[in-house]
């Protein structure tokens, strides 16, 4: 993929890959941009990111609402393309002795009716 600039009015640079996203791609991007970044990783954005990172390391049935719930705020905060989300989660792996957890984030652009799907893996 070439990198060159979009025309689109949102695009950012890949953290994928050396091309760019835009649109749909863009927003979702920024959102895991969000959830990853710690609050008060930033310079000069203090209240910047997610603090989700404590979470990590606890029983699934006690942080997962936790977890819903700070991600949400963030999201709904940080991330002005976005008027409506909803958050499931989901363990996995736990027979194999490590386990994660998967939270499906249906979230709904500015202007728009048609909610979008991402997934995010902790």
């Amino acid at each position: 993929m070439t990198n060159k600039i979009s025309n689109s009015l949102h695009w950012q640079s890949s953290l994928d890959n050396d091309g760019i996203v835009e649109g749909f791609a863009d927003v979702e991007q920024a959102i895991r941009i969000i959830l990853s970044t710690p609050k008060g990783n930033v310079p000069h954005r203090p209240e910047f990111g997610c603090d989700i990172l404590p979470l990590i390391d606890g029983n699934f049935k006690d942080v997962a609402p936790l977890f819903i719930a700070r991600a949400t705020d963030a999201i709904l905060t940080h991330e002005p393309r976005v008027q409506s989300l909803t958050i499931t989660a989901r363990q996995y792996g736990k027979q194999q002795g490590f386990a994660g957890s998967v939270f499906n984030i249906k979230w709904t652009p500015i202007d728009s009716l048609v909610p979008q799907n991402m997934t995010y893996r902790v």
